[in-house]
């Protein structure tokens, strides 16, 4: 598997004799005690027309467009280091234009690491657009069907994920990771949880050395490995199953242990499940459209 830096590089390693302390040391040398805050989120599945068969249908599309803007401002009013997009960014294959619109919210938030990989419905073709397209300065796309993984040195994180090519993989890939504890904050990209779309065994999982692993695929959250690992949900209900709050994870990695939490107290708050909500209707409900849905949608 070859692993680059942010910049192209090639990652520096240290030697496989290294000694636990020796890493811990470089970790201590490369990160400055500043816990490393993200947000993970995923199966926003833009260009979807849910309730496609109603007169509303329209409205929904531009709510999840909408919802996706909102997660950009959370991003950059939460001042976090990443923003981890777990696959099916897209409902389908992306054109030019729709690439140049995600495009540019990216590069509203220049200070933010942007991270995608492609799902199922997203995934990469031989003609797709995904190909040629160059994306801003701080959006990485791990296009790549094999593992693959690209270093941050200035916050001594690395980041791994694949996309699909590929409608299924029903093959668990993740089981056969040979991924060991480097010294940096290792953080895992990954798309499904069913038997056709990569299954996962959480006890081999669990076994990883991963300090937290972003999952998309599954539309309701759910927070897995005691809070190393979660699915993030849709942000937006796609259709009349989703009863649940839909929303973003917000969470932060104690540079120190390599554990994942809450920003300002990771050690002893997991990282929290965030609901959205729309311009002008903050406080008074979740980011959904309860009168495109017909459920009823709790208060704050």
């Amino acid at each position: 598997m070859r692993r680059r830096t942010f910049a192209g590089r090639l990652e520096r390693r240290l030697p496989a004799h290294a000694s636990f302390c020796e890493k811990a040391a470089r970790r201590q040398d490369f990160q400055k005690e500043k816990e490393m805050k993200f947000i993970h989120t995923g199966d926003i599945h833009l260009g979807m027309s849910p309730d496609c068969d109603h007169p509303w249908s329209r409205e929904r599309a531009q709510a999840i467009r909408e919802t996706f803007e909102e997660i950009i401002r959370h991003a950059r009013e939460r001042d976090v280091d990443f923003l981890f997009i777990a696959g099916d960014l897209f409902h389908r294959q992306p054109l030019a234009r729709d690439l140049k619109e995600v495009n540019y919210l990216f590069s509203t938030i220049p200070s933010v690491r942007v991270v995608i990989i492609a799902g199922n419905h997203d995934r990469v073709r031989p003609n797709s657009a995904l190909m040629s397209f160059t994306w801003c300065p701080n959006v990485t796309f791990l296009m790549s069907e094999e593992m693959d993984s690209v270093v941050f040195e200035d916050c001594n994180a690395q980041i791994y994920g694949f996309s699909y090519h590929t409608a299924e993989i029903t093959e668990p890939r993740l089981n056969t990771l040979d991924i060991k504890d480097n010294g940096r904050i290792q953080i895992l990209l990954a798309h499904g949880g069913d038997s056709r779309h990569l299954p996962i065994e959480r006890s081999r999982l669990a076994q990883s050395p991963f300090s937290y692993i972003a999952l998309g695929h599954i539309h309701k959250p759910q927070v897995l490995l005691d809070r190393r690992a979660a699915f993030c949900g849709s942000p937006e209900p796609l259709d009349k199953t989703a009863t649940g709050p839909p929303g973003i994870f917000f969470g932060a990695i104690n540079p120190r242990t390599g554990s994942p939490g809450f920003p300002g107290n990771p050690d002893k708050r997991p990282p929290a499940h965030l609901p959205l909500y729309y311009p002008g209707n903050a406080g008074s409900g979740y980011c959904i459209r309860p009168e495109c849905t017909g459920i009823p949608f709790p208060h704050h």
